[in-house]
């Protein structure tokens, strides 16, 4: 007969290994499993720690700040209502959800030296537009252009492209297609060269470039162990949460790269889009 045990909040039977309550929401700490309240970043049962992630880009964020010193996302309170449906408040910081990539979420690094050429906010260059004043930049050369600009006036770049899986179109850069959740590979998985966007044909090896749908991993949790930060995902194919430096969901075998929980094929040595 399978484990159970009783929810303390509302003595709903639940099953012996779960973190939250499905009838009153209570969440249990993931290493001890006792009771948290709302919110919390510390067990008082067992002293383990938790950290609060950004939703956008996945990094630590202190307790207690408006804006992802990382990436420069602001939480605000109506996105934090929206996120405690989506996501565990226990370790998600306060945000809007991420942009949903066939049950993932996408995380869009910020370049050390990549600022708007406008009011030299740090930028993303796969967004191609500031969040802070908005101007329009090539994903390339990181130059201002118009918003009815299609070829960068500066490097020639094409600034759009359509997903050659769904027809949607991206701005230059795309890694991952939000329509679809088709990954435009930056790292051959033959080779491990990396690739130019729009290559159809590793240059080094002369494999073909495969784009695909990849399904994502969500991080649940961060938990702040004695060996360091381990976060929690769950697996987008059963729903499983696991350590991700795992990289293989233990209940269905679902194989995940440890550092951007995108979905990895069998034969892949390395992962198509972090390398």
């Amino acid at each position: 007969m399978k484990e159970t045990r009783t929810c303390p909040t509302c003595h709903t039977h639940l099953e012996a290994d779960a973190e939250i309550c499905p009838e009153c929401e209570q969440e249990f700490c993931p290493v001890c499993l006792a009771a948290l309240a709302d919110s919390a970043t510390r067990c008082d049962a067992c002293g383990v720690e938790f950290d609060l992630v950004c939703p956008e880009c996945e990094e630590i964020v202190p307790a207690n700040v408006n804006v992802c010193p990382t990436c420069g996302f602001v939480f605000d309170e109506e996105a934090a209502e929206e996120m405690e449906v989506t996501t565990s408040p226990v370790s998600v910081a306060l945000g809007a959800a991420a942009p949903a990539v066939v049950g993932g979420t996408v995380a869009r690094p910020f370049h050390e030296d990549a600022r708007c050429p406008t009011c030299e906010a740090p930028v993303s260059l796969e967004d191609g537009f500031c969040r802070e004043c908005g101007q329009a930049f090539c994903t390339r050369c990181n130059q201002a252009v118009d918003d009815e600009d299609e070829v960068c006036p500066h490097c020639g770049a094409d600034l759009f492209f359509d997903c050659p899986l769904c027809d949607f179109e991206l701005t230059a850069g795309t890694e991952i297609c939000p329509n679809c959740g088709a990954l435009f590979p930056n790292y051959c998985t033959h080779c491990r060269q990396p690739l130019q966007h729009g290559d159809v044909i590793c240059l080094y090896c002369e494999e073909p470039v495969t784009i695909m749908q990849r399904k994502s991993a969500r991080v649940v949790h961060a938990i702040r162990m004695a060996e360091g930060m381990v976060q929690i995902v769950a697996c987008p194919a059963c729903g499983e949460q696991f350590n991700a430096g795992i990289s293989t969901c233990p209940n269905c075998s679902f194989r995940l790269c440890p550092n951007c929980q995108i979905h990895l094929e069998p034969e892949e040595a390395i992962c198509p889009r972090c390398g």
